[in-house]
């Protein structure tokens, strides 16, 4: 999205842990699933009545499809692999977490970061569905 679309999916920004970028309220969301399988889907608070429902997002057409093959393609991935693509040496969430050689953890990956660097990457999803051209 930062790259296709010049604006992020989402409002908040990752933050640099130990295994890899993380929101910590989408983790906090689903902590209780460890590192099994995520069996549920994410809540938000409705602020009219203060019950917990499904959270969703209005998309356009083409941003919903070209999330869904972001989704298919990585959703495939088991966690190391997804790891070892968040850790690439010099990749944001490295820039963050080994910050002058230094670790610090809980530290803001922004978008600028995220973006610079994908920008100048090939993506490995389908080129017809992921294009950021």
């Amino acid at each position: 999205m930062l790259v296709k679309y010049k604006e992020p999916l989402i409002r908040h920004e990752f933050e640099a842990w130990e295994f890899g970028p993380v929101l910590p309220y989408v983790y906090r969301e689903f902590k209780l699933h460890g590192d099994g399988k995520i069996t549920s889907r994410a809540l938000s608070l409705n602020l009219d009545n203060g019950s917990r429902e499904l959270a969703e997002i209005e998309l356009s057409a083409d941003k919903r499809e070209f999330l869904d093959s972001i989704i298919d393609f990585y959703g495939r991935l088991g966690a190391i692999d997804l790891m070892k693509i968040s850790h690439v040496v010099g990749g944001p969430w490295d820039q963050v977490w080994r910050h002058a050689g230094k670790v610090n953890p809980g530290m803001r990956i922004s978008n600028r970061t995220i973006g610079d660097f994908y920008e100048q990457k090939q993506h490995p999803f389908p080129r017809e569905y992921g294009s950021m051209q």
